[in-house]
């Protein structure tokens, strides 16, 4: 037998020595078949524990000079101001909120609007405090940039042996989006779902769907390929 990849053993023994006096060493605990007194009291001590605390939006400002939609400004509007937002108080939780709400919710909804490109910010402030229940003012600012629409949209497989096992018209259909409607990335998503359910159903539980963006800066569309 070669002797070419075989690993040394070298034998281990540790020796566990009660002490007489004051707590274990942690690395001496550890060999204890049993918990020690020292343990058993930390075990009984109540983990240290931060209050959540519960943010509502209560009203939404926008700037008039990001010529943001109106019908997006009140998508955005709505759908913050019906949520409440649970957050440890013992972080800086509304800066990291207001970075969330930006990311995602306005400049979500904007690239769902066919504003594939949009960036996005938001900042809050406290208006009143009631328990552990804060209410606050959100200020959005963004710049929209050009929208969008859907070209072509093709199914590819990244590896030539092994081709779609679908008919590319049955493959397609998946996608709840046609050429010309505004780009909405929130229906790519979904298109990306359904394309690995039916090869999940099919029995390829390792396929994945990615989306490979083309866009068109004069005609400002969007030609892509799902691999």
């Amino acid at each position: 037998m070669s002797t070419r990849g075989l690993i040394p053993v070298v034998p281990l023994l540790v020796m566990c020595i009660p002490f007489a006096f004051g707590q274990l060493p942690k690395r001496v605990e550890k060999c204890l078949p049993y918990p020690t007194l020292d343990q058993e009291i930390r075990d009984m001590q109540p983990a240290h524990s931060v209050s959540p605390v519960r943010v509502r939006v209560a009203r939404v400002d926008f700037d008039p000079e990001d010529e943001i939609p109106t019908d997006v400004q009140q998508e955005i509007s709505t759908e913050l101001r019906s949520r409440i937002f649970e957050r440890d108080a013992g972080t800086a939780y509304l800066n990291d909120l207001a970075k969330e709400i930006g990311e995602v919710s306005v400049r979500g909804a904007l690239k769902n609007h066919g504003y594939f490109r949009a960036t996005a910010a938001a900042k809050l402030a406290a208006l009143q405090t009631d328990g552990a229940e804060i209410g606050v003012v959100a200020t959005m600012s963004a710049a929209p940039g050009p929208q969008f629409r859907a070209g072509d949209i093709r199914i590819e497989s990244t590896d030539g042996d092994f081709p779609p096992e679908m008919a590319a018209e049955s493959l397609r259909d998946l996608i709840p989006l046609q050429r010309g409607e505004l780009l909405d990335v929130e229906r790519v998503r979904a298109g990306l779902r359904n394309l690995t359910l039916a090869y999940w159903r099919l029995g390829y539980v390792d396929m994945t769907a990615e989306p490979d963006f083309q866009i068109d800066e004069v005609q400002n569309t969007d030609r892509r390929n799902i691999e």
